[in-house]
C-alpha cells in the first residue's frame, strides 16, 4: 500500500481592514476560478463605505495578492501556520496592532 499523503499546512493571507483604502489591486490579482477576495460593505459606496476581506476556505494560498505590488496601502499580511506574520515592506510600523479590530474602531 502507499503511504498516506500528508497535506500541507498553508499559509493564510489577511486584509487589515483599518489599512485598507479599496483600491480592488488584490482582487485584480486573485484568480478568477479561486475567487477568494469578497466586498464588506459599510455604508456609502461612493464615500468609500467598503473594504476588501479574504475568504479563507476559498483562498489557495496561491500568493499572488501579497505581490510587491498588489497593495499600495500595505493592508495584507502573511501568517504562517505556526503563527509567525510577514508583512509588506512598504507599511506603517504599527500597522499590526490594527490586525483583527473591526473597520472604524479607532
Amino acid at each position: 500500500m502507499a503511504a498516506a499523503v500528508k497535506k500541507r499546512a498553508k499559509n493564510k493571507y489577511d486584509i487589515i481592514e483599518n489599512l485598507c483604502i479599496a483600491c480592488g489591486f488584490c482582487l485584480d490579482q486573485c484568480p478568477p476560478k479561486v475567487n477568494a477576495i469578497g466586498v464588506k460593505l459599510y455604508g456609502d459606496v461612493q464615500e468609500g463605505g467598503f473594504r476588501y476581506y479574504i475568504d479563507q476556505k476559498a483562498c489557495i494560498s496561491c500568493q499572488l495578492c501579497f505581490d510587491v505590488d498588489a497593495c499600495p496601502s500595505g493592508a495584507l499580511i502573511e501568517v504562517r501556520p505556526e503563527g509567525e506574520i510577514l508583512d509588506f515592506r512598504f507599511t506603517p510600523e504599527k500597522r499590526l496592532e490594527l490586525y483583527d479590530k473591526p473597520f472604524f474602531a479607532r
